[in-house]
């Protein structure tokens, strides 16, 4: 349960397409809108026929709105209403508005124009695209791209803020950093040095062009201009964020806890409004915990009320739960921790992320207290106050939707602990056939059955039929993420040094998997990984390969042969040494999964772990049945 502990593509083909104001990644039917070319602070009306899109059938549509002027500004959700074979609804944008990025969702589904958004670019008076729209939507897409679904591509984010630059070389440095992470690999190093060279002609340094430098020359190695402009920024600005960062390094870093808190009380005095203040608090209730320091966590929590959350209370109280503490402490700082959860449901203090709707805002804050409320049910459980523990963790379960596989099995050892066996298994059932269980509870499913009279003999027919559902469900998901394009060839080494080819798997589905050793949720993945690898080994047809990439050691082949001899996976490991593979199949982050077919074709594409072995293994074996 690592969640207890702690997110547009456009066919850009000359600079008259800007001009123009073109969107032509727009379906033809399916989405337009009023007024053609809208003014800055105008409202807009959509207009949307899914009859086309997965949202045909749908009985309700959301229209989720992103705003954005040189960055995200805010999102808004409004609910469309509907008008003969269309929906429609107004969008009120603000002065600075510089462009939309819209989606549409009904329930668990969303049309997002195949994670290109429906885009919205605004105009002056003049009938001209207003400037910073093109590089804002860059910005929005390198920066917010995964919170907000849609697929990162780097090159044509390139396209855009070149092709605004040219028409309005004024807001290049609105967007500098973003851009520079958008230029591509063959010519970066020129491009950057340019830019850097330029910023510091500028007679009259900003806070934010010194911060901007020292980060940009720190991440190249160069120390000299590094240290030259950290200390410049330092002298003349005190408070800067830069200097913040290279204090919340330090903490980070110290490994003595009594002198890591100092330094928290440290940073507090200096920067009480730092937002870097929380992640600091969680990093030393971590540390506290996994020294079994519970006592001092807590002490800790509640001598800043001000920076207290329900995470925090949730944070250690989990940690005793998980290592066998269970007392009347753990269950206090749980109980406090729902008490707090209830509160920012109610009354959020947390300001909202940018990158949600407030109703979307409302559920995230719902889910959390799910959390802890699980948390709470799980000490409660463990100290035997079974009906107090069903109480909350049936809740937990109501708040989370059912999604969360680890608390509905924590809601059915509670029914089972207070002796609601018939429940229990009604539960199991809806859980089994939605597709939010792990194996233990598919087990406990079979076990009750057997004990409350079904016979062994109808057992195989029985789950058979409640596990279809699911697998109705999943293949149906999984249908509307199909794509299908060419996969980038490639040749690299793998941990014997021999070369190896995507060409040479022809005829076969590949499931490629680009990972790296740094990477939590990549190593999380690989136990699931190997399930899937061993359940597919005498399978001529199907082969994985991992390929280890933005390492960031000196002998990266034999880094990853340590890393996978240390842990005995049976993977064979590419080395995408120059990190060119990952650019060219645009992985946004990884762990980051593709199938490719035997005609050489990408049919899917994972971004990410969500924590669940039995589920990776099932998408992926589902997918792979698809594509053969």
């Amino acid at each position: 349960m690592n969640y207890k502990t702690l997110f547009l593509k456009l066919l850009f083909l000359t600079v008259i397409v800007i001009l123009s104001g073109c969107d032509s990644n727009k379906p033809k039917g399916t989405f337009s809108f009023s007024p053609e070319k809208p003014n800055q602070g105008q409202e807009i009306t959509i207009t949307y026929n899914p009859s086309k899109t997965n949202l045909k059938d749908a009985k309700e549509i959301e229209l989720i709105a992103y705003l954005y002027s040189k960055d995200l500004d805010k999102t808004k959700g409004i609910a469309l209403k509907k008008s003969g074979n269309v929906w429609k609804g107004n969008v009120a944008t603000d002065d600075a508005t510089r462009g939309l990025v819209i989606k549409f969702v009904s329930g668990d589904e969303t049309d997002n124009n195949e994670q290109t958004g429906y885009i919205i670019k605004m105009y002056s008076e003049d009938g001209k695209i207003v400037p910073g729209a093109n590089a804002g939507l860059a910005s929005v897409n390198l920066k917010w791209g995964r919170a907000i679904g849609l697929e990162i591509n780097k090159k044509e984010d390139y396209e855009l803020f070149t092709g605004e630059f040219k028409l309005n070389p004024n807001v290049k440095e609105e967007y500098l950093e973003t851009y520079l992470y958008s230029v591509p690999k063959s010519v970066r190093d020129s491009v950057i040095k340019v830019e850097l060279d330029n910023l510091e002609k500028k007679v009259n340094l900003s806070e934010k062009n010194m911060e901007f430098l020292a980060g940009f020359y720190g991440r190249l190695g160069n120390r000299e201009k590094y240290n030259k402009y950290k200390e410049l920024c330092i002298k003349k600005f005190p408070n800067s964020k830069l200097v913040q960062n290279d204090e919340f390094t330090a903490f980070r870093m110290e490994k003595n806890l009594k002198v890591k808190e100092a330094k928290l009380n440290d940073f507090i005095e200096k920067f009480p409004q730092s937002k870097l203040i929380t992640n600091m608090f969680y990093i030393l209730i971590n540390d506290l915990s996994k020294k079994k320091e519970y006592l001092k966590a807590e002490n800790l929590i509640k001598s800043y009320p001000k920076y207290a959350d329900a995470e925090m209370y949730n944070s250690v109280a989990w940690s005793m739960y998980t290592s066998g503490a269970i007392s009347p402490m753990a269950i206090n700082l749980a109980a406090t921790g729902v008490k707090l959860a209830r509160e920012e449901v109610k009354a959020p203090k947390t300001e909202k992320p940018v990158y949600l709707t407030d109703k979307q805002w409302k559920e995230s804050n719902e889910r959390s207290l799910g959390y802890v409320l699980d948390t709470y049910g799980s000490l409660l459980r463990k100290s035997g106050k079974n009906e107090k523990a069903l109480s909350a963790c049936k809740e937990a379960v109501s708040l989370t939707k059912e999604k969360q596989s680890d608390l509905n099995e924590n809601y059915i050892e509670c029914l089972l602990s207070s002796g609601y066996k018939e429940q229990a298994k009604k539960s199991l059932e809806k859980f089994v056939s939605s597709g939010n269980y792990n194996q233990k509870m598919k087990d406990e499913l079979k076990s009750l059955f057997v004990e409350l009279g079904g016979s062994k003999k109808e057992l195989t027919g029985y789950m058979q039929k409640i596990e279809g559902a699911a697998k109705s469900k999943l293949v149906e998901k999984i249908k509307k993420e199909l794509t299908e394009s060419p996969a980038p060839k490639f040749t690299l080494s793998d941990l014997k040094g021999k070369s190896v080819s995507l060409d040479d798997f022809k005829g076969k589905t590949i499931i490629l998997d680009f990972w790296a050793t740094w990477c939590g949720p990549c190593k999380e993945s690989f136990p699931a990984m190997k399930m899937a690898v061993e359940k597919f080994k005498n399978n001529p047809n199907v082969k994985f390969l991992f390929v280890n990439t933005w390492e960031r050691v000196k002998d990266k082949k034999q880094n990853a042969a340590d890393f996978i001899k240390k842990n005995n996976y049976p993977f064979e490991v590419l080395i995408d040494k120059e990190n060119k593979v990952v650019a060219d199949y645009n992985v946004p982050g990884i762990p980051t999964k593709f199938i490719i077919d035997k005609n050489g074709n990408i049919r899917f594409k994972s971004v990410g772990f969500s924590g669940k072995d039995d589920e990776l293994v099932e998408e992926l074996s589902t997918v792979i049945a698809l594509v053969k």
